[in-house]
Protein backbone atom coordinates (compact mmCIF):
# COMPACT_ATOMS: atom_id res chain seq x y z
CA UNK A 1 0.00 0.00 0.00
CA UNK A 2 3.09 2.73 1.14
CA UNK A 3 4.89 2.35 -2.54
CA UNK A 4 2.49 0.40 -4.97
CA UNK A 5 -0.92 1.87 -3.49
CA UNK A 6 0.34 5.61 -3.51
CA UNK A 7 2.45 5.22 -6.87
CA UNK A 8 -0.79 4.16 -8.54
CA UNK A 9 -3.02 6.62 -7.10
CA UNK A 10 0.06 9.43 -8.03
CA UNK A 11 -0.32 8.01 -12.18
CA UNK A 12 -3.99 8.34 -12.08
CA UNK A 13 -3.76 11.49 -11.15
CA UNK A 14 -1.01 12.51 -13.81
CA UNK A 15 -2.77 11.07 -16.29
CA UNK A 16 -5.79 13.14 -15.85
CA UNK A 17 -3.96 15.98 -15.33
CA UNK A 18 -1.56 15.63 -18.49
CA UNK A 19 -5.34 14.71 -19.94
CA UNK A 20 -6.72 18.03 -19.12
CA UNK A 21 -3.68 19.99 -19.76
CA UNK A 22 -3.99 21.50 -16.37
CA UNK A 23 -1.05 20.59 -14.47
CA UNK A 24 -1.24 20.76 -10.93
CA UNK A 25 0.01 19.51 -7.66
CA UNK A 26 0.71 16.24 -5.94
CA UNK A 27 1.62 15.42 -2.34
CA UNK A 28 2.22 12.18 -0.92
CA UNK A 29 2.58 11.16 2.75
CA UNK A 30 6.39 9.45 3.24
CA UNK A 31 7.65 9.59 6.95
CA UNK A 32 10.48 10.73 9.18
CA UNK A 33 10.75 6.62 9.17
CA UNK A 34 11.97 6.88 5.67
CA UNK A 35 14.84 9.37 6.39
CA UNK A 36 16.59 8.04 9.71
CA UNK A 37 14.86 4.93 10.09
CA UNK A 38 14.17 3.07 13.44
CA UNK A 39 14.61 -0.21 14.76
CA UNK A 40 11.98 -3.35 14.56
CA UNK A 41 10.48 -1.21 11.67
CA UNK A 42 12.21 -2.52 8.34
CA UNK A 43 10.33 -2.72 6.00
CA UNK A 44 7.70 0.06 7.29
CA UNK A 45 11.00 2.23 6.95
CA UNK A 46 11.88 1.13 3.54
CA UNK A 47 8.39 1.68 1.94
CA UNK A 48 8.85 5.13 3.40
CA UNK A 49 12.27 6.09 2.14
CA UNK A 50 10.72 4.83 -1.30
CA UNK A 51 7.93 7.09 -1.45
CA UNK A 52 10.72 9.91 -1.01
CA UNK A 53 12.57 8.42 -4.36
CA UNK A 54 9.58 7.69 -6.19
CA UNK A 55 8.38 12.15 -5.36
CA UNK A 56 11.69 13.19 -6.58
CA UNK A 57 11.65 10.55 -9.75
CA UNK A 58 7.69 12.04 -10.20
CA UNK A 59 8.96 15.43 -10.09
CA UNK A 60 11.43 15.37 -12.87
CA UNK A 61 9.34 13.10 -14.64
CA UNK A 62 6.11 15.34 -14.53
CA UNK A 63 7.56 18.80 -14.22
CA UNK A 64 7.45 19.38 -18.08
CA UNK A 65 3.82 18.45 -18.03
CA UNK A 66 3.10 20.91 -15.36
CA UNK A 67 2.48 18.63 -12.23
CA UNK A 68 4.33 19.97 -9.44
CA UNK A 69 5.32 16.61 -7.06
CA UNK A 70 6.40 17.05 -3.33
CA UNK A 71 6.06 14.82 -0.07
CA UNK A 72 5.86 15.53 3.63
CA UNK A 73 7.95 13.51 6.18
CA UNK A 74 5.49 13.59 9.25
CA UNK A 75 6.98 12.27 12.55
CA UNK A 76 4.90 11.85 16.14
CA UNK A 77 1.39 12.67 14.98
CA UNK A 78 -1.13 11.94 17.55
CA UNK A 79 -3.35 9.44 15.49
CA UNK A 80 -4.37 5.78 16.32
CA UNK A 81 -1.36 4.54 14.13
CA UNK A 82 1.02 6.42 16.90
CA UNK A 83 -0.70 4.62 19.59
CA UNK A 84 -0.33 0.83 17.86
CA UNK A 85 3.52 1.79 17.51
CA UNK A 86 3.68 2.65 20.90
CA UNK A 87 1.92 -0.55 22.19
CA UNK A 88 3.84 -2.57 19.66
CA UNK A 89 6.82 -0.88 20.66
CA UNK A 90 6.27 -1.36 24.20
CA UNK A 91 5.96 -5.10 24.33
CA UNK A 92 9.22 -5.60 22.74
CA UNK A 93 10.96 -3.50 25.30
CA UNK A 94 9.15 -4.35 28.27
CA UNK A 95 7.94 -1.01 28.78
CA UNK A 96 4.02 0.43 29.15
CA UNK A 97 2.64 1.71 26.01
CA UNK A 98 1.05 5.11 27.94
CA UNK A 99 4.77 5.92 28.82
CA UNK A 100 6.19 5.24 25.90
CA UNK A 101 3.49 7.00 23.79
CA UNK A 102 4.24 10.09 25.71
CA UNK A 103 7.83 10.00 24.73
CA UNK A 104 7.15 9.59 21.01
CA UNK A 105 7.12 13.75 21.04
CA UNK A 106 9.02 15.49 18.08
CA UNK A 107 12.66 16.60 18.99
CA UNK A 108 12.43 20.53 19.93
CA UNK A 109 8.46 19.98 20.76
CA UNK A 110 7.30 18.73 24.05
CA UNK A 111 4.05 17.83 22.51
CA UNK A 112 2.56 15.64 19.79
CA UNK A 113 2.15 17.23 16.14
CA UNK A 114 -1.79 17.26 15.26
CA UNK A 115 -2.72 15.98 12.00
CA UNK A 116 -4.27 19.33 11.21
CA UNK A 117 -0.77 20.59 11.11
CA UNK A 118 0.46 18.46 8.80
CA UNK A 119 -2.85 18.94 6.78
CA UNK A 120 -1.87 22.94 6.82
CA UNK A 121 1.65 21.97 5.23
CA UNK A 122 -0.13 19.56 2.58
CA UNK A 123 -2.48 23.01 1.71
CA UNK A 124 0.66 25.10 1.12
CA UNK A 125 2.27 22.82 -0.90
CA UNK A 126 -0.50 22.39 -3.22
CA UNK A 127 -0.87 25.76 -3.58
CA UNK A 128 0.58 28.34 -6.52
CA UNK A 129 2.89 29.66 -3.58
CA UNK A 130 4.65 26.31 -3.87
CA UNK A 131 5.40 26.26 -7.39
CA UNK A 132 9.34 26.59 -6.72
CA UNK A 133 9.25 23.65 -4.27
CA UNK A 134 9.82 20.71 -6.72
CA UNK A 135 10.65 16.78 -5.83
CA UNK A 136 11.52 17.82 -2.05
CA UNK A 137 10.07 15.69 0.92
CA UNK A 138 9.26 18.38 3.25
CA UNK A 139 9.81 17.34 7.25
CA UNK A 140 6.77 17.92 9.21
CA UNK A 141 8.09 16.59 12.67
CA UNK A 142 9.29 19.48 15.37
CA UNK A 143 12.85 19.14 14.57
CA UNK A 144 13.03 15.06 14.90
CA UNK A 145 14.93 14.28 11.75
CA UNK A 146 17.96 16.54 10.94
CA UNK A 147 17.73 16.69 7.41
Amino acid sequence: VNVEGLYLCCQVAARRMIEQKTGGAIVNIASEAGKVGYPNSAFYNATKAAVISLTRTMAQEWSASGINVNSVCPGGVNTPMLVAVAEHRAALEGRAPDTLFNEMTPGLMDRHIEAIEVGRVVAFLLSEYALIIRGQSINVDGNATPY
